[in-house]
């Protein structure tokens, strides 16, 4: 059973799915293509992963207009200045702007 606060989460949640799903929809009918150069920065050990799997020659086969650049660095580069647009990191997150996705195999 919701709190009366997790019942306005509830629905608040259920607002933000529907913008997704119309920002997903809107996005698909676009016919605006991706282009130019993505910058990701990373440390060592993940872009070593990274360039070991095949996920980045997949990335580059749907998205050929797009051209990756991995900046390796153990210092964590300024996202909102520009210093990259991409952050793969581990670890304790340092701040709520950042966006986490974790994906597991079953």
């Amino acid at each position: 059973m919701l709190t009366v606060q997790g019942e306005e989460l509830c629905r608040s949640a259920e607002r933000v799915e529907l913008a997704v799903i119309a920002f997903e929809r809107d996005a698909a009918a676009s016919d605006c293509a991706l282009s130019g150069t993505v910058w990701v920065t990373t440390t060592g050990f993940v872009a070593e992963r990274l360039r070991k799997s095949a996920l980045l020659d997949a990335f580059c086969l749907r998205h050929r207009e797009l051209s990756l650049e991995l900046v390796v660095s153990d210092r964590c580069l300024d996202l909102s200045k520009g210093e990259a647009d991409v952050a793969i990191r581990a670890g304790e997150l340092t701040d709520d702007t950042s966006i986490v996705t974790v994906n597991r195999a079953p």
